[in-house]
């Protein structure tokens, strides 16, 4: 269970403070070594920098600033870093007390707090109401870090390897892992200080690579801080990224499993051809055609929509169709399984909502099954 944040007594500091040093002490001597990682040449600073988060978001007080072999709330000793979101940066820490490996995902304060907080909620939504949540990362435990922006939610998690997405692979089981065990791993951490003056000191870290022979082929969700319960409206219908959202909700209709279809079918397409098949209205305009003529009038993204994209007249660009757009994603693939691909993805990619099939249509689906039917092992 989680524990009571109002309760818990939080240290975290850099160096490491005196009331808890001496556990940090003991896991350096249990593991015979006491590792901090490297710092970079200032030549390669700059690839730190390109790879981490960006600086702002700490000299603007959003993020929490963190140095490896800090320790959070007495218990997680930060070991390596995982990687970082608009909302968060997340960190593979080592529990001293209970001798595990986890993750440390730390919100961010200011605008994107209210996002942690919805997260927060349907986490435990999703550990009270979900008959199998195997498949789901779900936190292990929470706890607040004070900043000088106020307050930052801590979620731990086990640890997976972190993507830009919510998609996470597995791993294997890492959590008795040491710190020598976890170095030799994933290698020790490539840091460079954040020199400018703040209220405590942090690094930017290059995130941990993992070897795609570590990858265990299970599949896991998480990132539940923009999940809603099914039948919920929403202030703003559109969200991002963008790249996934399904077109309707541009144009002032709520999310549905009908629009979660749609996301699941552009993940679809990057993970098998290799990159994301819209980025722009415009682009999916040119890919599948004018969007349905009973949605001009009711665009509500901020910017301006453009005429030609209810132009009933519009086609497809012939270079951008499915069938092409497959072409160049995947050339070497057969004709028969060609004709599968742009079957499935024109069922699950139909612009009205009611025209795309459910989760359990797509399942029983004839083309999807042998679709499926090629990769199995």
């Amino acid at each position: 269970m989680p524990r009571d944040a109002k309760k818990l007594d939080v240290v975290s500091s850099s160096p490491i403070s005196p009331a808890s040093a001496s556990a940090d002490d003991a896991f350096a001597e249990d593991d015979g070594l006491d590792d901090c990682g490297s710092f970079v040449s200032s030549d390669e600073g700059g690839d730190i920098e390109y790879l981490s988060e960006p600086i702002e978001r700490y000299t603007d007080g959003i993020y929490y600033p963190i140095c490896i072999g800090d320790v959070l709330a007495d218990t997680y000793r930060i070991v390596h870093k995982l990687g970082w979101g608009g909302f968060s940066t997340v960190w593979m820490a080592h529990n001293i007390k209970s001798q595990k490996m986890v993750a440390l995902k730390i919100g961010a304060v200011g605008l994107f707090s209210e996002l942690e907080d919805r997260e927060l909620e349907m986490q435990r939504k999703i550990r009270d109401t979900v008959k199998d949540p195997s498949r789901l990362v779900t936190f292990l435990d929470t706890f607040p870090l004070n900043g000088v922006n106020g307050t930052h939610q801590v979620m731990v998690f086990p640890v997976r390897d972190l993507n830009s997405g919510s998609v996470l692979w597995d791993i294997g089981d890492i959590d008795d892992y040491t710190l020598k065990m976890a170095y030799r791993e994933f290698g020790r951490p490539r840091k460079t200080p954040l020199w400018f003056a703040m209220w405590k000191r942090g690094q930017l870290v290059e995130p941990i690579q993992v070897n795609k022979e570590s990858l265990r082929g299970g599949i896991f969700l998480a990132d539940f801080g923009m999940a809603i319960e099914a039948g919920i409206p929403v202030k703003r219908r559109w969200q991002a990224p963008t790249t996934y959202c399904a077109p309707e909700r541009f144009h002032g209709t709520d999310p549905s499993f009908a629009s979660d279809m749609w996301s699941y079918m552009c993940l679809f397409v990057q993970l098998y051809m290799g990159f994301a098949p819209f980025r722009t209205l415009t682009d999916l305009v040119d890919r599948l055609g004018p969007l349905p003529l009973q949605w001009a009038g009711r665009y509500d993204a901020g910017d301006e929509p453009k005429e030609s994209w209810y132009d009933q007249t519009q086609k497809p660009a012939p270079l951008l169709t499915l069938e092409e757009t497959s072409k160049r994603g995947r050339p070497e693939v057969s004709d028969v399984e060609r004709k599968l691909v742009v079957s499935v993805l024109s069922k699950g990619l139909a612009y009205l909502p009611e025209y795309r099939p459910t989760a359990a249509e797509l399942l029983e689906d004839e083309d999807f099954k042998a679709l499926m039917a090629i990769y199995e092992l």
